[in-house]
């Protein structure tokens, strides 16, 4: 049984992840041909990360504050985060359509959470790799004919 759930729980979650990028790609390219847009751009999620990190520190910055200031500046910073991730709804939906401009941006903020952290993964793999490049040894040729 364990065994099963070893191989099948992995499994599983591979299978998942195919077909959810392969979804992504058909809907990636069908609102290229339809409507000549590109959701997954980088700048959105740039737009989604920081309007992430804004309703973060609006969060933090209203919590860590006085309770007789009442905690404005943090709900400053959430409504620019909110404003952020609104404009971007827009965006999309002035691209394309309500339908899919909805859709799109609901994908790119369910994405940007597993791409971030899947980069932050790979992130110690890179520098170590980095490190193994700028450590590499001369090669010398030995025999030129030229």
């Amino acid at each position: 049984m364990t065994v099963f759930l070893l191989v099948a729980i992995p499994a599983v979650i591979i299978t998942a992840l195919v077909f959810a990028l392969k979804g992504l790609a058909l809907l990636h390219s069908h609102v290229q041909a339809r409507f000549g847009y590109k959701f997954f751009r980088a700048w959105h999620f740039l737009a989604i990360f920081c309007g992430a990190l804004l309703i973060f520190l609006g969060n933090w910055v209203r919590s860590a504050s006085d309770p007789a200031s009442r905690g404005f500046n943090g709900l400053a910073l959430m409504a620019f985060g909110i404003g952020l991730a609104g404009f971007l709804f827009l965006e999309n939906c002035r691209k394309t359509n309500l339908l899919y401009g909805s859709a799109g941006t609901a994908l790119e903020m369910a994405i940007s959470p597993v791409l971030f952290s899947i980069s932050l993964l790979c992130l110690p793999v890179l520098i170590l790799a980095a490190f193994g490049f700028l450590t590499a040894k001369r090669v010398y040729v030995a025999n030129r004919d030229w």
